[in-house]
């Protein structure tokens, strides 16, 4: 539940990471494109973040969204930089980010929950930890290519990307909908082993998308 939230979140943010691309095609210089995304992605992630504390704290049957919550700033920031590495071809920073969130929760989680028999809730803070030390290393490597706190932009900027993050982020989201409706359609007219069966087909097909990615960005 929590991971599929986030995921619509950083499916949303993917908008940001796509304004970026999209101004600095247009010859803008990555500092200007990358701070104006940033103040975007501080009027936008924060709230939306608090709003979820809000409504954890107000029905405790969704305490899960406290560690979404907490992921949420973190997690977008980390997607909305990896446009900077592109750019910069430094694909090497990008598969780490990738891979501290799903290895360290893994190395993580197992003596957790074997060795000191920790709960969901401990499971849960290992895995939105996980994207603040993701945050930190993307802090790190940034500062190699601009000032990984930067927050200049030009007058109007700020407006225009807004608009194009919106339409892209908007387009991700259908797109992501389009493909989890099925689950649920599922879920609620056949039997939970069968879910299991279907949910495990679709994203080992989903994978084969990974082989084109690569296409994708080098365009």
């Amino acid at each position: 539940y929590a991971a599929l939230l986030l995921g619509l979140f950083t499916t949303f943010g993917l908008g940001l990471q796509s304004a970026i691309l999209f101004d600095c095609g247009r010859g803008k210089p990555q500092q200007l494109a990358y701070g104006t995304v940033l103040r975007l992605l501080g009027a936008t992630m924060l709230p939306i973040a608090a709003l979820l504390i809000v409504f954890a704290l107000r029905y405790p049957e969704h305490a899960a969204l406290v560690y979404v919550a907490c992921a949420l700033p973190f997690a977008v920031y980390c997607q909305t930089a990896n446009a900077v590495f592109l750019l910069n071809n430094d694909l090497r920073t990008t598969a780490i980010q990738g891979l501290i969130p799903t290895v360290g929760v893994g190395i993580l989680t197992v003596p957790a929950l074997t060795i000191w028999h920790g709960g969901l809730n401990t499971v849960l803070t290992i895995w939105s930890a996980m994207f603040f030390a993701t945050a930190c290393f993307t802090v790190l490597r940034l500062n190699a290519h601009l000032p990984a706190f930067s927050f200049r932009t030009e007058k109007g900027q700020i407006r225009e990307l807004a608009f194009f993050a919106l339409k892209s982020g908007s387009a991700s989201v259908a797109g992501f909908l389009n493909l989890r409706v099925d689950i649920f359609v599922v879920s609620l007219l056949l039997d939970a082993r069968t879910l299991g069966i279907y949910t495990l087909a679709v994203a080992t097909g989903e994978m084969m998308w990974q082989v084109s990615r690569p296409l994708v960005w080098t365009m």
